[in-house]
């Protein structure tokens, strides 16, 4: 019942931007996780591929399944919120520099010390 696997993680990869993903192939079955559906588990077994998928948030990080989702879209959301206070001159909403400045000194200095 004694099988052999490989395993591989590269943080250089080409292809899709963002793409990582952990893989992991043995002599009787391959398991693949990837970094953009993190509550899902790829298993595949001869011809055989199913998908594992994470429903309940007891495990892991306990956050409630396909947490994840949006977490790029919120970059691009800021991106066009800076982009519209600069060029439309409306004040807009967004998380900035001198917002968060003193927390990040705090941050700094206690890195530092330690």
């Amino acid at each position: 019942k004694s099988g052999r696997g490989f395993g591989s993680i590269s943080k250089t990869v080409h292809g899709s931007t963002n793409h990582f993903e952990i893989n992991v192939l043995g002599t009787k079955k391959s398991v693949t996780w990837e970094f953009l559906k993190p509550d899902e588990l790829f298993i595949g077994e001869g011809r055989e591929r199913r998908v594992m998928v994470r429903r309940v948030n007891e495990l892991g990080s306990q956050q409630s399944a396909f947490h994840g989702l949006g977490w790029l879209e919120g970059y691009m959301e800021i991106c066009h919120r800076l982009l519209s206070e600069v060029y439309e001159g409306k004040s807009s909403d967004y998380p900035k520099l001198q917002d968060n400045l003193k927390l990040l000194e705090v941050m700094f200095k206690t890195s530092w010390q330690s």
